[in-house]
Formats: structure tokens, C-alpha cells, sequence
């Protein structure tokens, strides 16, 4: 479990980046679900986002093949993120990791835990990805990010153990968050 949170604790790339820089080839995104939702939110996400906008959920997971490497669930205020891009994001014409790949895009309240840790994690897990969602143990990573210094999305990155300490031992962990120990 140490490996696979000291990957989630690489602050400066993407999830994206670290599973393609570790299995060599971009992993696919899948939509699992997406809607619009009205408040009330769940506490972890407003704050900090606006405790009465309607939000867009978003349900996605990363797969290499036939192995689910992530399950993914972010919340986009729309209205901060403005209609060039909350558009595009509902349409599925652009995904997250895209926008957050924009140096307009700041990333911030990084947390990093354990399936033992948090219980709004544990519930957040329960509730979206019921029979379909990560094995435990996992590990997860939750954060903020802000367009222009107004916060407009809350994503929360869950990583099945099991999965990835599979694929990590020491020398991948170097080469996918850059830190030769």
C-alpha cells in the first residue's frame, strides 16, 4: 500500500501520465456515468464548491486492456468552469485530464489515503460504483482544482491495491513520478 500511495502522491502529473508512463501506452477512459445533479452535495465536495449549484458528476475509470486501474469520480461546477469548457466536458468531447493539462488549470487540497481512512471516501465508493466499483483494499487521492483561482472541480482517484501492486515494484515507481528515491 506504501508504493501505490507515494505514486498518488505525485502532485505535478496526471493519473493519465502515470499509468501510460508505466505500462507504456495511454490508458483508455471509460464514461461509466455522468449527470447533472442538484444540491444537496456531499460534504467533501461543498465546500468547496458552491453548496447550491447544480454540478455535473462524472463517473469514469481508466482501463490497459482488461484491467481496471482506476475508478474515477469528479464533480465540474459548471458555471465556474464557463461554457468553453463545461460544454465540451458534458458532450464527452473533452475529458479532465485534458483541461487539467492547461496551465490555466491549478490543482490544490491534494489528500492521499487508504480504503481505513476516510469515510466519506468509503461512502462515495459505495454509492457511485456499487457492484462494479474498486476491490478493497485501494488507495485514493482527492484534490481540487481552480480555473483562474475560483475553484471548479473536486475529483476523487481511487486505485485498486491488488491491481496495482501488480504492476509496481521500485524501480517503476522512480521512472512514473520522476523521484529516483
Amino acid at each position: 500500500m506504501k508504493r501505490l500511495l507515494d505514486v498518488l502522491r505525485a502532485r505535478d502529473i496526471s493519473l493519465a501520465s502515470v499509468i501510460e508512463r508505466h505500462v507504456g501506452a495511454p490508458p483508455e477512459l471509460e464514461v461509466v456515468s455522468q449527470a447533472r445533479i442538484k444540491p444537496p452535495h456531499p460534504g467533501w465536495v461543498s465546500p468547496p464548491l458552491p453548496p447550491d449549484a447544480d454540478l455535473l458528476r462524472r463517473c469514469t475509470r481508466y482501463r490497459y486492456r482488461d484491467s481496471k486501474l482506476s475508478y474515477n469520480l469528479a464533480y465540474v461546477d459548471p458555471a465556474a468552469a464557463g461554457p468553453e469548457l463545461a460544454g465540451p466536458i458534458a458532450d464527452g468531447r473533452i475529458h479532465l485530464g485534458e483541461v487539467f493539462a492547461s496551465a490555466r488549470v491549478r490543482k490544490l487540497g491534494y489528500e492521499v489515503g487508504s480504503d481505513r481512512d476516510e469515510p466519506c471516501v468509503r461512502a462515495a465508493v459505495l454509492e457511485w460504483w456499487s457492484g462494479d466499483g474498486p476491490p478493497r483494499p485501494y488507495a485514493w487521492r482527492r484534490y481540487a482544482a481552480a480555473l483562474q483561482g475560483t475553484i471548479a472541480f473536486v475529483v476523487l482517484e481511487v486505485l485498486p491495491t491488488a491491481t496495482w501492486n501488480g504492476l509496481l515494484d521500485q524501480a517503476d515507481i522512480a521512472r512514473v513520478t520522476g523521484d529516483p528515491g
